[in-house]
């Protein structure tokens, strides 16, 4: 019965399938392998992708750190135009006594006002809310009510100014300050591209010029922040003037209202007019001697503001550092020229601090073909060159700048200090 079973058992089990070929084995390892090789390349083709991603990333943060950078950089205004703004104010008012200064900003113009020699007096702190004042000084965005109230604090003859951006004014938005201020007799100043002044005097009085004059004869004119700032003469101040009320009204019909507020728009070709100084018993030869030193310096102003132009016109950068370099030699202090390279500093400085040698080099190369005899910023174009591995160029831009260092009164110019402050 046993035996049986076990035949039966043999009987109904299923046939015995036959040994695969040789040939089909290794069929199937191949398409094994295939796969194999197929995920594999999809890890290494998403890893790199993933790499790359990962780099354009970085490169977009790098980016936005250097455009943050730069926006809080350019914030800080230079001390240089501080100084010409407090001597346009004490030019008004040449006898002045005492000066108020409306706001924070204006507080910072302390250091020239007290240089020579006039009491400040700062917001929040008047003795009276009746006191006069000889010059007030306001910074900043103004509405038409604020500086009527802060023209009441002006005294008798006394002067009025204000200080403000145009950065990212249009001739409108101008055309509105210039009608805020309470002044008949407003005067612009341009201490820098978009930094700009109105001043005047409530009463409409005349200055008259041997007042002027005698200001730029005592000691707070000759101190170092007016010779930084090239204001102390009469020329170099009168450098950034650029006329009356009534002779810029044509601009604003020329220019149309919707373009942005530029020099170019409001700078005649021809000298403004300064008949609101009067000569009074003046020699005419002293006059005419004065009036032909501004007027060189003004064609300097102009020459300035024409290589801007240049400089944003597609293709113009050699022209404008032509031109820029041109002006560097023929009037050194000017206030303009001297916020242009400054904010040149400003922006190299940026672009090292997040590690971008190439464009801070870019910044100090401008720097140099403006002013070539500038110590202080070849040796920053060394340390450039050196993180970039041109060590040749970094060599020959530090004994450029040894030989500069030894020569007496040439190497650094006022900007190299302000540049060191940040």
């Amino acid at each position: 019965r046993c035996l049986a079973e076990i035949l039966r058992c043999i009987r109904e089990a299923p046939p015995r399938k036959p040994p695969a070929p040789r040939s089909s084995v290794w069929r199937e390892v191949a398409k094994s392998a295939a796969v194999a090789l197929a995920v594999l390349a999809i890890l290494v083709l998403c890893s790199i992708v993933g790499a790359h991603r990962g780099r354009l990333k970085a490169i977009a943060e790098r980016r936005e750190r250097i455009a943050a950078r730069l926006k809080n950089v350019e914030r800080p205004r230079f001390n240089v135009l501080r100084t010409v703004e407090a001597f346009v104010a004490m030019a008004e008012k040449p006898d002045a006594a005492r000066v108020f200064l409306a706001d924070a900003e204006a507080a910072k113009h302390r250091v020239a006002f007290a240089a020579a020699g006039l009491k400040c007096t700062l917001c929040g702190r008047e003795k009276s809310p009746d006191a006069r004042y000889d010059i007030v000084l306001a910074c900043g965005r103004r509405t038409a009510e604020e500086l009527a109230a802060l023209a009441a604090k002006v005294s008798r003859g006394g002067a009025l100014a204000w200080s403000f951006s145009v950065e990212k004014m249009t001739a409108g938005g101008f055309k509105e300050a210039l009608s805020a201020f309470p002044c008949a007799d407003a005067r612009l100043w341009m201490p820098g591209e978009c930094d700009w002044m109105l001043s005047g005097k409530p009463s409409g009085a005349k200055t008259k010029m041997s007042a002027v004059l005698d200001f730029f004869s005592r000691r707070g004119a000759s101190s170092p922040e007016a010779a930084e700032a090239g204001c102390s003469s009469v020329q170099g101040l009168f450098a950034s003037y650029a006329g009356e009320r009534t002779a810029l009204e044509p601009a604003f019909a020329a220019g149309g209202l919707d373009v942005p507020a530029r020099p170019e728009f409001f700078l005649s070709e021809e000298t403004p007019d300064i008949g609101w100084i009067v000569p009074d018993d003046m020699d005419a030869d002293i006059v005419e001697s004065l009036a032909s030193k501004i007027r060189a310096l003004q064609d300097v102003r102009r020459d300035i503001v024409r290589a801007a132009v240049a400089s944003r016109r597609q293709g113009g950068e050699e022209e404008a550092l032509r031109i820029w370099a041109g002006a560097m030699e023929r009037n050194p202090r000017d206030p303009m020229l001297l916020d242009r390279l400054y904010r040149l500093g400003v922006n190299a400085r940026a672009f090292r601090d997040v590690g971008n040698a190439a464009y801070a080099a870019k910044c100090y190369d401008t720097m140099i073909a403006i002013n070539p005899r500038d110590a202080g910023v070849l040796r920053e174009y060394a340390l450039c060159m050196k993180t970039l591995g041109r060590q040749a160029l970094a060599a020959k831009a530090l004994e450029r700048a040894a030989e500069l260092e030894k020569e007496p009164g040439a190497g650094k110019p006022a900007t190299i200090k302000e540049r060191k402050e940040g």
